[in-house]
């Protein structure tokens, strides 16, 4: 058993010099935690995150937002697409779990950006690591300005995300997406291959099927237990 500990902190590797001394105290104090934190991925070296990794990092979360440089251009991320790629090879290397935080719709999403999101996330394996989100063109940003939403209070530009600049609705570009990803793994027909039928059949069996056969056995044996106990079974001895 130990103790785990994430430092909610988006940019908690940016101060490098502050994280190698925190790492080091902890290495010299026989500091025991697993833990895990956020990171940019242009604040990715070797040397850092395998000092991280010897005073118990396990995890580290960044910002993917798109696999499309053109979205990373556009939201003024200041991240190449190749500093993700590197942060993941070093995150493999040294066996640290990673997370990616993801958009979809930001400003200027089309079918070229998602398909390109798609392709990078099928390649580096990534399609089942990620979490999306929608873009909110919260009070004070730039998105806000551009949306011309600056009369809007913070509650009501919930219903704007996703919405600023783009081709699709928010679902729609969630569907495309999904299905970007399918074709770029399984094929154009992917509803044709054996593979992604498994998966769908998988998926299914642990959304549906199991749940409602637990529950319908569930059922029976209550069913059962009180027929029972009121006498409707009856038992024979032997």
């Amino acid at each position: 058993m130990y103790i785990t500990l994430f430092f909610q902190d988006w940019e908690f590797v940016i101060n490098k010099p502050n994280v190698e001394q925190i790492c080091q105290l902890m290495i010299k104090k026989g500091v025991t935690i697993k833990w895990g934190c956020n990171a940019r991925a242009t604040d990715f070296s070797q040397k850092l995150m395998s000092l991280m990794k010897q005073a118990g990092c396990v995890r580290i979360n960044i910002g993917l937002e798109s696999g499309s440089q053109t979205i990373l251009d556009n939201i003024k991320k200041l991240v190449k697409v190749e500093h993700i790629k590197n942060a993941l090879t070093i995150c493999r290397k040294l066996e640290i779990n990673m997370g990616l935080y993801s958009l979809i719709n930001s400003p200027g999403e089309n079918e070229k950006t998602l398909r390109e999101t798609a392709e990078f996330l099928v390649k580096n394996g990534l399609e089942d690591e990620f979490w999306w989100n929608y873009p909110i063109p919260y009070l004070g940003t730039e998105l806000n300005e551009k949306a011309g939403l600056t009369d809007k209070s913070w509650p009501e530009l919930s219903q704007f995300a996703g919405k600023v600049e783009v081709r699709f609705s928010p679902q729609e570009a969630r569907r495309f997406l999904t299905r970007s990803i399918w074709q770029e793994k399984y094929g154009k027909l992917y509803f044709l291959n054996p593979l992604f039928s498994q998966v769908v059949w998988r998926h299914a069996r642990d959304t549906w099927l199991k749940p409602l056969l637990g529950g319908t056995l569930a059922l029976f044996l209550i069913t059962q237990q009180v027929y029972f106990s009121l006498g409707v079974i009856q038992t024979k001895a032997f």
